[in-house]
């Protein structure tokens, strides 16, 4: 991410891609609620992955996981809010948005992170609860940016 110059496409691109990692994030933390709420998947992980994997020698639960899958799109949505500072920096840095526009986003991400760790110490059908609003807000976070860069290509394109 580290570009010469920064382009409305190249920030459409970064946020897509973002866009991409929050939907499998989703994705993940709807198998792990399935998965400790569904009897019918709780017994196919155990069947199918379980009993497999003890037979090597390192026994999967299914809640262990479940649990893999939520910790996974914890890391992938701290990784995803970094991302996206970066990316409203350089926005601010092209002067392609306004330090107050800028300064609310980043004030909404460090909302969300927080939110993030409250839902860490919830218990776990909570937090993934939690954490599926919190991927919600993401990607209004999102939206909002690429209407910025909506508006920037009309401008420059009346220009």
């Amino acid at each position: 991410m580290f570009w010469r110059k920064v382009t409305p496409s190249k920030i459409a691109k970064e946020i897509s891609m973002i866009e991409v990692l929050l939907a499998a994030s989703r994705a993940r933390l709807d198998v792990a609620l399935n998965i400790r709420k569904d009897r019918k998947m709780y017994l196919e992980y155990f069947y199918k992955v379980s009993i497999p994997s003890a037979m090597v020698g390192l026994p999967l639960t299914p809640l262990a996981m479940s649990n893999m899958f939520v910790n996974d799109t914890f890391i992938t949505m701290k990784k995803v809010l970094k991302k996206l500072k970066k990316v409203i920096s350089m926005l601010l840095q092209a002067k392609m948005i306004d330090p107050s526009t800028a300064q609310d986003l980043i004030e909404s991400i460090e909302r969300v992170h927080e939110r993030m760790k409250i839902a860490d110490s919830m218990p776990i059908d909570r937090g993934i609860e939690e954490l599926k609003s919190c991927i919600n807000e993401i990607l209004s976070i999102c939206s909002e940016v690429k209407s910025i860069l909506a508006s920037r290509v009309e401008l420059e394109v009346e220009l």
